[in-house]
């Protein structure tokens, strides 16, 4: 199988053009089976089947086309999950800030009372 995304539009075309000699089987990387279809395209056979793959590879575009609506919905919930998690991280970083602080002036403090105590 190929590296590269095919592209199922060109597909459809070339299966029902030239389906009968199965290079729509080529370009999807199907060797084995497009080189079938080009050692019986005598029989009339291939092109039937090269009609109902093109028919095939546009029903299979119509189901997987995505619905607008749905990605732009998604991309706004991304968007706001993204800002979430940006202002509890800030706000994480905040407290754990606050909190060192207050460690460090509460340990200074001792600290000062300690050599207070010593003098």
């Amino acid at each position: 199988m190929s590296i590269l995304k095919k592209n199922k539009n060109i597909a459809g075309v070339l299966a029902i053009f030239l389906g009968t000699l199965g290079i729509h089987r080529f370009y999807m990387g199907e060797w084995k089976v497009g080189l079938a279809y080009l050692l019986f395209f005598w029989t009339g056979v291939p092109t039937i089947l090269g009609i109902i793959d093109g028919a095939r590879y546009f029903t299979q575009l119509a189901e997987e086309a995505p619905d607008v609506d749905s990605i732009e919905k998604t991309s706004e919930k991304n968007d706001d999950e993204e800002v979430d998690s940006k202002d509890s991280t800030a706000k994480e970083t905040a407290d754990n800030k606050e909190e060192i602080i207050e460690e460090t002036e509460i340990e200074s403090e001792e600290s000062i009372e300690e050599n207070q105590e010593d003098k």
